[in-house]
């Protein structure tokens, strides 16, 4: 069985998501904890972690945005490639040389 460009992105995209909701779940916590009556540097920790896992989803929503961009370009690319194969009725070499 062969696996397609479609279930790779969908692979890709499934880890992503997952990776975005690892910091998530962390700053969730770390803001519940922050609300627990305590001492001032409970606190303080906990808004220092939060902020750490906001650098985490920004980092994993950067890479979830160059990936979409590369697909787009690609997808750009093979429609141009097609619509230039309408206009002068010539197929790509490597289609030809499936023949």
């Amino acid at each position: 069985m062969t696996t397609s460009r479609g279930d790779i992105d969908m692979e890709q995209s499934q880890r992503e998501l997952h990776d975005l909701c690892q910091p998530l779940t962390a700053l969730r916590c770390r803001l519940e904890l922050s609300k627990m009556p305590g001492h001032e540097d409970t606190l303080k920790d906990a808004i220092e972690e939060s902020l750490q896992e906001t650098v985490r989803i920004f980092e994993v929503v950067a890479r979830m945005r160059q990936r979409l961009l590369l697909l787009e370009q690609a997808a750009a690319q093979e429609s141009l490639r097609g619509d230039l194969e309408s206009l002068t009725g010539t197929e790509d070499d490597d289609s030809e040389s499936r023949l």
